[in-house]
């Protein structure tokens, strides 16, 4: 739930294609598989 939090953020922060440097600098930290996750579903997706 917190990506998309912080998927919005940065969409409302007006990156519109933010990507997953994009959400590790807003949320700060987290794990390679976590992001890689998130990586290949909103970076690749669109």
């Amino acid at each position: 739930m917190k990506v998309v939090a912080a998927y919005l953020l940065a969409v409302l922060g007006g990156n519109v294609n933010p990507c997953a440097d994009d959400l590790k600098d807003i949320l700060g930290s987290g794990t390679f598989l976590f992001f890689s996750i998130f990586y290949k579903f909103f970076c690749l997706s669109f």
